[in-house]
């Protein structure tokens, strides 16, 4: 149990506060089961497979970026080369 009443606030540290106990007269035990909570909550069986894709990701150190223009401009001939050093999920 961690509730204690204070009867008075004493100005006291933790460490040399006196611990009265608390008496078990006024605290009410709860039971609490499994079978209070809908059993949707723990599925023991996935009805379908869940497919987790897996994505490779490579350090390749520092990079100074690429302008904005590279991408606002559709013609721009860096453009391709670009796209396809971008990692990307759909």
């Amino acid at each position: 149990m961690a509730l204690v009443n204070k009867k008075n606030n004493r100005k006291t540290l933790f460490e040399d506060d006196q611990f009265t106990p608390v008496l078990s007269e006024g605290l009410q035990p709860i039971a609490v089961s499994s079978k209070d909570y809908p059993s949707e909550l723990i599925p023991i069986r996935l009805t379908e497979a869940i497919l987790l894709p897996v994505s490779l990701y490579e350090e390749t150190g520092m990079d100074d970026g690429y302008p904005i223009e590279c991408f606002t401009n559709h013609n721009h001939p860096q453009l391709p080369k670009i796209l396809e050093n971008i990692q990307f999920q759909s």
